[in-house]
Order: C-alpha cells, then sequence, then structure tokens
C-alpha cells in the first residue's frame, strides 16, 4: 500500500496573513490513498508536473514526482481531484465520486480556502480510477452517459448528457 505524503500544503499556512481578499485561491491536485487525502498545493515548485495552463498542475505529469516512496501503481490508480478557481475568482473542487464529501473539509484546510468551494462530484472518463473500473467489469457494461453532482448546492442537482448536444437533469432526492 501506498502512504500518502503532504506536498505543498505547508506552503498554503505560510502565505502572508495580509494578503487581500481578492487573492485568487490556490488550485492544485489531490489523491484519496488508503483514506487520507495527499494534497498537492501548485506553487510552481515541480516544473514537470505544470498543465499547459502553467498555472495549475496535472495529475498525470506530477505523479512520478510526488507519489509515495514505494508506491508503484499509475497516477490514475486512486480517486483523485483538483482544485480549481472559476473566471469570477470562486474555488471548485473536481473529485471523482469514490472520495466520500466527508474528505471535503480536509481538501479545503490543505488548500487554505477562505471561501466555500463549489464542489463538484465527476464521474467522466478524465476522473476514472480502479474502483470505476473493477465495478465496470463486474458489470461487464460501457457507460452511456456521464453522471455529474453538483453538492455545493443545498441540494445538489445531478446533471447527465449522453452527448455534447443533448442533456438532461434528473430529479433532486
Amino acid at each position: 500500500m501506498c502512504k500518502p505524503v503532504r506536498k505543498g500544503v505547508d506552503n498554503i499556512k505560510n502565505r502572508n496573513k495580509n494578503e487581500s481578499a481578492t487573492t485568487t485561491p490556490p488550485r492544485g491536485v489531490f489523491w484519496l490513498i488508503d483514506g487520507e487525502i495527499m494534497s498537492v498545493v501548485y506553487d510552481g515548485s515541480h516544473p514537470e508536473g505544470v498543465a499547459k495552463s502553467g498555472d495549475t498542475y496535472n495529475h498525470r505529469l506530477l505523479w512520478e514526482h510526488v507519489k509515495p516512496k514505494g508506491c508503484n501503481v499509475p497516477y490514475d490508480y486512486y480517486p483523485r481531484g483538483r482544485v480549481d478557481v472559476t473566471n469570477k475568482g470562486k474555488p471548485v473542487i473536481y473529485m471523482n465520486p469514490n472520495i466520500d464529501i466527508s474528505h471535503i473539509a480536509k481538501i479545503v484546510a490543505d488548500f487554505g480556502l477562505s471561501e466555500q468551494p463549489v464542489v463538484r462530484i465527476d464521474s467522466s472518463e478524465h476522473y476514472k480510477c480502479y474502483l470505476d473500473r473493477e465495478q465496470q467489469q463486474k458489470t461487464n457494461t460501457s457507460p452511456i452517459f456521464t453522471l455529474k453532482r453538483d453538492v455545493s448546492a443545498a441540494r445538489g442537482e445531478w446533471t447527465c448528457s449522453t452527448t455534447p448536444n443533448m442533456a438532461f437533469s434528473a430529479p433532486k432526492d
């Protein structure tokens, strides 16, 4: 088993306390490894893992440089997610559905988010992990749609799309 380590989290805790409220929230990526969140806050200290956008990390590129010692699984083995920021400066957490929402408080703390983030549970191919692949093999079916849930609202909205031109909203709980 891989043991998660803290990467980039201390940089957030040591940020200047006098930063203005208009400071852009931090971005970065995280994995759920053996029940613990391993966060890597973007600070540019891992240039080999920087995404094309230049302002966050890419899971695939970063994994070889931050994975726990002795861990020999690929970057997409564990459930993962990212913290991003909208054009309006609002923090957004995107995460695999196998990451329980109870981990959100740890993610918020690791990234030093001072504002309540929008949380998007993303079951798209982009965030698939071994748990999703095992489940798919058990059912021996291919997904015919993508299901996403916004849990930041009091009653999360589910959206489902089968093609780029066709989408519907499922009823609320």
